[in-house]
C-alpha cells in the first residue's frame, strides 16, 4: 500500500479548503489535498509541500501533526468471498 498525505487546511477567514472530485459513474465526492508519498521525498512534509503545490498552485505552513493511520498490508484488507 502507498503511504499517503492530507492536509487540513485552514484559510484566513477561519474556512477549510477541500477540493471537489468527479468520476465517471460516481457520485461527486469531496476530498482534502493530499496524495502520495514518492520514493524522492525525504519527508512527509516535504510530500505535503509538493501536494499542495501540485493540487492548488499555492504553499502553506504545516502547524502540526493531527493523525496517522498504520499501513494496511495486503494481507489485512477486505476481499470479495
Amino acid at each position: 500500500m502507498i503511504e499517503r498525505v492530507r492536509a487540513v487546511l485552514v484559510t484566513a477567514d477561519a474556512t477549510m479548503l477541500v477540493i471537489r472530485r468527479t468520476k465517471p459513474g460516481l457520485p461527486v465526492y469531496w476530498v482534502l489535498p493530499g496524495g502520495g508519498v514518492e520514493e524522492s521525498d525525504a519527508s512527509r512534509e516535504v510530500t505535503l509541500h509538493r501536494e499542495i503545490h501540485e493540487e492548488i498552485a499555492g504553499k502553506a505552513d504545516i502547524v502540526r501533526l493531527l493523525h496517522t493511520m498504520p499501513k494496511m498490508s495486503v494481507s489485512s484488507s477486505t476481499s470479495p468471498a
